[in-house]
């Protein structure tokens, strides 16, 4: 007879999502990587430039927005969908916007440094698509 009351038997590795390709999970990292890197532009154009007051402040709190769903998307399963759409379309329009300001921006300084941000907005929305697919495929067996 086997004890009602007794705690389940489950492994720690059990727990979580199944383990992940070597490759995604690097590309993944390089993701957050990235992500922290345009996280990190308000601290540089704080100690670069002198604070400019409200669209500073705006400019700031969006970019931390950006930075906190996209690495929760990366990291969490649960809210999937919801987180993942949440990212994909703050990253686009962070994509969108820096290559508006890389095409009809006139100063060199500043078109290398929307290319410079450009990229990891870009490369979250590839390893949101990538994870996506790998998760649906070892969720199906």
């Amino acid at each position: 007879m086997s004890n009602p009351y007794s705690p389940p038997k489950a492994a720690i590795a059990d727990i979580g999502e199944p383990q992940l390709p070597r490759r995604l999970r690097v590309l993944r990292a390089l993701a957050v990587a990235g992500t922290l890197l345009l996280g990190s532009t308000p601290l540089l154009i704080f100690l670069w430039y002198p604070p400019m007051g409200a669209r500073f402040l705006l400019f700031s709190t969006a970019l931390f927005a950006l930075v906190a769903v996209t690495i929760m998307a990366f990291a969490s399963r649960s809210a999937e969908r919801p987180m993942r759409w949440s990212a994909m379309l703050l990253n686009g329009a962070v994509a969108a916007l820096l290559g508006y300001a890389l095409l009809f921006e006139d100063r060199g300084a500043t078109r290398a440094f929307n290319l410079l941000f450009i990229v990891p907005a870009l490369l979250n929305m590839v390893v949101l698509e990538v994870l996506r697919r790998a998760r649906a495929r070892f969720a199906s067996g």
